[in-house]
């Protein structure tokens, strides 16, 4: 699963640089349907990172609504691993990819984010 994702994010990235923005936007459709259907089947501190990527694609494609609606998830995604350090890793690379991909975090999404930091304390 996380393969795929990669790989049809990657195109769907390519794509967008080629012009062929509805074939790279239908790609992307088609790696959200996947992750719905069988992320769960990756590890639990795998998945955040799989879809991810998709989430910068949808930025990459402009779609800046629906990458911070999978940035959610990726947040969230990334919070449940009960260990310190992947929590760690996960929430600053979801705040970087944000910042790199020119996602401003809403109301919701910043207040998950500190209640995760802020519960990296204890």
């Amino acid at each position: 699963v996380d393969y795929e994702l990669r790989l049809q994010s990657d195109i769907a990235r390519y794509r967008v640089k080629l012009g062929q923005v509805e074939a790279a936007r239908e790609m992307l459709g088609e790696a959200v349907a996947l992750a719905d259907r069988d992320l769960q089947k990756l590890q639990n501190f795998n998945r955040a990172a799989a879809l991810r990527l998709v989430a910068e694609a949808y930025a990459g494609l402009g779609e800046q609504d629906r990458a911070l609606q999978l940035y959610k998830q990726v947040v969230e995604l990334g919070s449940e691993n009960p260990n310190l350090r992947p929590r760690i890793k996960d929430i600053t690379a979801s705040c970087v990819s944000m910042a790199l991909h020119n996602i401003e975090p809403d109301a919701d999404l910043l207040s998950k984010i500190q209640q995760i930091v802020n519960g990296l304390k204890k």
